[in-house]
Order: structure tokens, then sequence, then C-alpha cells
């Protein structure tokens, strides 16, 4: 589903070059639960950038089943990340004047869904996560676990092949982080490819396959491995 070669991402600092992703390799299987881990600062948020086509790499290449993302334009990165790609980040995003149901749509309105059918999806997404009483509850309504819920529902929205998840659990505590990771255990048995980035061992756990991070290089590591390092 992914393939990623010699994939290095670096920003013009004045007369000098910082590199934050050196030359990474790596592929991603359809159906795959995999956590990028490791320390603040490594590389893993510019690594989910790239990988969610909201960035584009340096060098190097970054095929999508058999899209070359290096050879699409702005506009049809766009189309890809709308229709392909669902996104959860760790302060939710959720946009304040719109209720859950409104949030959950807007994915959908933009990808040209007609009302009535997105209106259908997000009351029945909202409904699967536990939120049918609060469709039409606005973000400060919502608890910090409701509003992670809400964001999900809206990163399934399109029905995606690929849910990436940016520090899920950051904001959240401990009880509310285990049920969401228990929600991305069902997603993935499901079979939605899952890519979770975090720093914090005891989520990354819950994947089946682990990618390593630091100082902007990107290694395979087992759980024993990676668990080792905590």
């Amino acid at each position: 589903m992914i393939r990623v070669k010699n994939l290095q991402k670096s920003y013009q600092m004045g007369k000098e070059s910082l590199t934050i992703l050196h030359q990474a390799t790596f592929t991603i299987r359809q159906g795959e639960f995999v956590a990028v881990v490791g320390p603040s600062g490594s590389g893993k948020s510019t690594l989910m950038h790239i990988l969610g086509c909201l960035d584009r790499p340096t060098s190097g290449e970054y095929w999508f089943h058999d899209q070359d993302t290096s050879q699409l334009t702005g506009y049809e990165l766009a189309q890809l990340r709308n229709r392909k790609i669902g996104f959860v980040f760790q302060n939710f995003h959720l946009l304040p004047r719109m209720t859950a149901r409104q949030n959950v749509e807007l994915p959908m309105m933009y990808a040209g869904m007609k009302r009535a059918e997105r209106r259908k999806r997000a009351e029945d997404l909202l409904e699967t996560l536990g939120l049918s009483e609060r469709l039409h509850h606005l973000p400060n309504e919502l608890s910090g676990g409701q509003k992670q819920r809400v964001a999900i529902a809206r990163a399934l929205a399109n029905r995606p092949e690929l849910l990436l998840a940016d520090e899920p659990t950051g904001a959240l505590d401990s009880t509310t982080s285990h049920e969401i990771l228990e929600i991305f255990q069902e997603l993935h048995q499901s079979g939605v490819t899952l890519l979770i980035i975090t720093h914090d061992y005891r989520v990354a756990q819950y994947a089946k396959r682990h990618l390593f991070v630091e100082d902007g290089f990107v290694s395979e590591r087992t759980w024993e491995d990676i668990h080792e390092r905590n």
C-alpha cells in the first residue's frame, strides 16, 4: 500500500541545510497496524505529514498504491487526502462553531456527497462510536474522549484506506486513552490500515509492527527492543 524509498526532508536555515528525515526506506502493507515510535523532535511528525500528503519530501520516493506522489499536483494531493486518508490529531482540530455531526459531515461535503447521505453516514458513525446522544453538541460541550471519538468519526467519514493518528491520546487521561486505543484495535480488525505516531510506549504496544525514529533515521524494531528503550 505504501512504499517509501530513500525519503529525505531538509529545510534551508540561512546558508545551512537542516535535515529532519534521513533516507527513510520501508513499506506498509494494506491492513497493517503500525506504530511510529520515537522521542519528541525525532522526525515522527515530519514523516506523518509526508505520508499524509500534507508536505512533500526534499528527495526520495513515496508511492501510495501505484501512484508516485511526487508526480501529483497540489489539487491531486488534496483529492488523495480527502478520499483515501483519514487524520486524527492530539488536539482534535474540531471546528468550534460546528456540532459533532457537522464536524463529521465536513470531509464528505468537500467530497461532494449529497446532504442527506452525508448526514446519515455522520449519524451512523457517531452512533457506532457511542455518541448518538451528542450529535448536536458543540466541541466545548464534549469531554476530551468524546471530542476524540468525533475526530475519529470524521477521519472515517470518506471510508479512507489509511488512517493516520498523531499522538491521538496525548491530551487524554489513561482510562480514556485505553478506550480510544480499543477503538483503533477494532478498526484494525475491520481491515483499516492504521499508522499511529507516538512517543508513548504504552500506546505503541497496541500496534502489531513498530518503526523507530531517532534523529531523523527510521528503522524497523521488534516490540521487545522498543520496550527495552523505555
